[in-house]
């Protein structure tokens, strides 16, 4: 269920006592560092009774009991699938599903989700009302794929990211591009100043001649040299003077 206020009553005339509640679940609506894909053009393994289109699954309509124009349901497919696409090349963060609640909500139990046909998420699991997947990945075709025959049926799906920035990284590459800012927004230190680290040694200092002429390291752009390969874009940031990751996105 859906809102903010939990109350445990007894139905009787007696003492409640307590020793501890937790509380499970999800905020409810998109997520702080993004915002909700308009999705369209979307296409599914088959219709349900030639009439549950995919449309069922992003007309807006978050009721989760069935009605055969408000849900997308198709036949009993061996691994059916389900999928749209977003206006353009997105940043895709998280993908939110709304299961049937009325009937069969165990069909959605083990399904994979694939951005460009790469898969970015998997869940395997009990039966859930809503349930949201992180995905992080850049495309525009989003795609849900059982893992079994079955039945799939989808209530509604909503995607939550942002337009693509057209700088982006992949693995084991040195990044070359124009982003100069640290993820938490520090502005990033030229990479031929001199560096000084504190440690439990004292402090080390480190002059990056040689090494920036062969890396080819210029300015303060984000990078992620071969030499001093890390996870992803980064760089060395003026106060206090130390490496941080850079928000750019995997390709």
């Amino acid at each position: 269920m859906d809102g903010r206020v939990l109350r445990i009553e007894s139905l009787k005339r007696t003492y409640l006592t307590l020793a501890e509640v937790q509380v499970f679940g999800f905020e409810y609506g998109p997520t702080s560092m993004s915002s909700q894909l308009r999705l369209s053009k979307c296409q599914q393994s088959s219709n349900y009774r030639g009439k549950s289109f995919c449309t069922g699954a992003i007309d807006g309509n978050l009721k989760q009991s069935w009605t055969i124009s408000g849900m997308s349901t198709t036949q009993l497919d061996q691994r059916p699938w389900w999928q749209a696409q977003t206006d353009k090349p997105s940043y895709i963060a998280q993908v939110r599903i709304f299961n049937r609640q009325d009937c069969c909500p165990n069909r959605l139990d083990n399904f994979v989700i694939k951005v460009d046909n790469a898969i970015c998420a998997e869940y395997k699991g009990g039966p859930f009302s809503v349930w949201t997947l992180d995905c992080n990945m850049i495309g525009s075709v989003v795609r849900i794929e059982s893992r079994k025959r079955t039945y799939l049926t989808l209530a509604e799906v909503q995607v939550f990211g942002e337009p693509a920035n057209k700088e982006c990284y992949r693995q084991q590459e040195d990044f070359v591009g124009s982003s100069n800012v640290t993820a938490s927004g520090k502005p990033c230190q030229s990479w031929s100043v001199k560096r000084c680290t504190r440690g439990t040694r004292g402090v080390s200092c480190h002059v990056p001649s040689m090494y920036v002429a062969e890396a080819g390291l210029t300015g303060n752009n984000c990078r992620n040299p071969v030499d001093y390969m890390r996870d992803r874009p980064w760089c060395y940031t003026a106060t206090p003077t130390r490496w941080e990751y850079c928000s750019v996105p995997e390709c």
